[in-house]
């Protein structure tokens, strides 16, 4: 993982912003976390902090924590979060978590079996995680692979994972697989290839949502 990199990155992007696709994540994510007031999450690449607050937001009382390699400004915005410029290891106690969200993230790991290790280590016996990575190339038609190499090399991914490659890295440290499902690639594409980077066409688009920060 190269931090200039994403630093570049995170500079070049806007705040996350709602629409549809995001709160459909958010909301799939809370079904399957099965959160309660008083729980704890951790975010780990939590970029901006929007999905976690959003997911606090959901279930009130729910204790928000984030972390990322690069602090982002936004961050002294999200009140009752506790966010960490950070990586690996992690610094909190073991079992300290209820619940685990990390979307988009190992795939620009340098070694995610040390992250998946150190998730077994804070989420307590019982919790729940829930993860999103890219899918792998053997997993997809093979006329995707072109737009999924394209999305590498503008987000920086390092590898995939296949759904039975994730299922094993994560059988490896004690989780067990309650359900896999696979996302529209397409739209993803589109989005990143041609309104991510974009600086033009993200501004006029975002000024038309509220922004997440508010």
């Amino acid at each position: 993982m190269n931090e200039d990199f994403y630093r570049e990155r995170a500079s070049e992007k806007f705040a996350t912003s709602d629409n549809p696709e995001n709160d459909a994540v958010i909301s799939k994510a809370v079904a399957a976390l099965s959160l309660s007031s008083g729980d704890r999450i951790l975010d780990f690449g939590c970029a901006d902090g929007y999905f976690l607050k959003r997911i606090c937001e959901k279930v009130p009382g729910v204790e928000g924590y984030g972390v990322d390699i690069i602090p982002h400004s936004a961050w002294s915005d999200l009140h009752g979060l506790k966010l960490q410029g950070t990586g690996l290891p992690l610094t909190f106690p073991d079992n300290f978590f209820d619940a685990l969200f990390c979307s988009q993230v190992l795939e620009h790991l340098n070694d995610p079996e040390l992250a998946v290790s150190e998730f077994a280590r804070v989420v307590r016996p019982g919790g729940r995680a829930w993860i999103a990575v890219p899918n792998g190339y053997s997993d997809t038609w093979s006329g995707f692979h072109g737009l999924q190499k394209h999305i590498d090399v503008i987000e920086g991914h390092i590898r995939h994972f296949t759904a039975a490659e994730l299922a094993e890295l994560f059988d490896r440290y004690g989780f067990t697989a309650v359900a896999q499902r696979y996302d529209l690639f397409v739209g993803l594409y589109l989005y990143y290839r041609y309104v991510a980077y974009n600086p033009a066409l993200k501004r006029r688009l975002v000024a038309s949502i509220a922004p997440s920060m508010q």
